[in-house]
């Protein structure tokens, strides 16, 4: 029955996604030059976010090792800044139906064979996307890595507060998207009641779906409906994936959007007049939070560092 309800909640919110916008233009990339960031002598929370990547492919495989070898500053990103404290697992960890139980192969064979490194013995910090609703919703809730730290999904929507020093907080917030697109009024009377009451100098929430996105999906009508009025002027950036592409959006009413679905592989990406960003390769983005600045480094699993931005300064 559990199967069932998933495979309906996802037809209902397929229906409810809108075409995508002709505004904009399939094909072609989008990545800008841009100056180094050089950090400061001030503390710092630094992760790496990634999504769609659960294919167990080669561009997964290969994508792992070099986000191991920028969070263990190693092969190419030898001698560079990173002390990662976490990853942000965007969705979609397990192509084409989600995990079947606690014991399903897929564990092993698509995340933990995978993201074997040492330095990436740390907290993934995962949400649901619509491949995973195909499969068992539960177990990824009670899955427990070997080593007791990698894999983490407290709940299908849920809030950690991180301390750079202090008094300075960040607060994450991380969503489960596909019940948004059917109305789960729980889910956003807990997201308005903690976004309206949060104290924290930085506001990072993280969901599977896009609410802007110029490659293959498009626009997402139902959830700049109901997401917009709780963050314009409100959080400071939204992550996504389930593009399989890189996309960095100019601001909206204070708030970045930046989809981030290439960590398995990647398609066609597009261009509108607000584009920032626009890569269509496998990769991933690592990003830095101060006091005071919260930056983006684009990473390209082949060709390394790609792009830099301080997306904001407070």
């Amino acid at each position: 029955m559990k199967r069932l309800r998933n495979l309906l909640i996802l037809l209902v919110t397929s229906l409810m996604i809108p075409s995508c916008d002709p505004g904009y233009e399939r094909g072609g990339e989008l990545i800008p030059d841009s100056e180094p960031y050089v950090k400061g002598a001030v503390s710092y929370i630094e992760f790496i976010a990634y999504g769609d990547a659960g294919k167990g492919g080669s561009d997964q495989i290969d994508t792992a090792l070099v986000m191991s070898e920028y969070a263990g500053n190693s092969g190419s990103f030898t001698g560079s800044d990173s002390e990662i404290d976490f990853l942000i697992n965007l969705g979609d960890s397990f192509y084409p139906e989600g995990v079947s139980s606690v014991d399903d192969p897929k564990w092993e064979s698509h995340f933990e064979s995978i993201y074997d490194y040492p330095s990436l013995a740390l907290p993934f910090y995962s949400i649901l996307g619509n491949h995973d609703y195909y499969g068992n919703i539960d177990a990824q809730l009670a899955y427990e890595s070997p080593d007791g730290i990698r894999w983490q999904m407290p709940g299908r929507y849920y809030k950690r507060t991180e301390t750079i020093e202090a008094g300075v907080t960040v607060e994450f917030y991380f969503l489960d998207t596909e019940r948004l697109y059917y109305g789960d009024a729980a889910q956003m009377v807990w997201l308005e009641e903690n976004l309206k009451s949060s104290t924290a100098r930085w506001i990072i929430v993280s969901g599977h779906n896009p609410l802007y996105s110029y490659s293959k999906h498009g626009l997402n009508g139902t959830l700049i409906t109901r997401l917009r009025p709780l963050f314009d002027n409100r959080i400071d950036l939204y992550l996504c994936g389930h593009e399989h592409d890189i996309q960095i959006i100019e601001p909206i009413k204070g708030v970045h959007y930046i989809v981030n679905g290439a960590a398995g592989g990647s398609r066609e990406t597009g261009i509108a007049d607000n584009t920032v960003l626009a890569m269509g390769k496998p990769g991933f983005a690592g990003f830095l939070i101060s006091e005071d600045h919260l930056v983006c480094r684009v990473v390209s699993t082949y060709d390394g560092l790609v792009y830099t931005q301080i997306l904001k300064e407070k």
